[in-house]
């Protein structure tokens, strides 16, 4: 590069991020009770048929078969996965 090419270079800078504060950001959201993404998609379609549209819905979006593993179960696997990057 010329010297007049170089005065157009940036340099990223990020934020200080507090790291406990982001671990336990995280953690909530790991941990926190799982949403039904179905929930979603019914509301969806119903305010699309409440503004007159035709709706048709795949029968397999409507599937919502996930295993929920318990919180404790949930808590030892983060635990263990936060103390493998230790």
């Amino acid at each position: 590069m010329n010297g007049r090419s170089n005065k157009f270079i940036r340099h990223l800078q990020f934020q200080d991020v507090n790291q406990l504060r982001l671990l336990e950001q995280i953690k909530a959201l790991l941990l926190g009770k799982a949403s039904n993404p179905i929930a979603a998609i019914e509301r969806f379609i119903k305010k699309e048929a409440g503004a007159g549209k035709k709706v048709e819905v795949n029968p397999h979006a409507l599937t919502y078969d996930r295993y929920e593993l318990s919180k404790d179960v949930r808590e030892e696997i983060l635990e263990s996965a936060i103390m493998l990057l230790s």
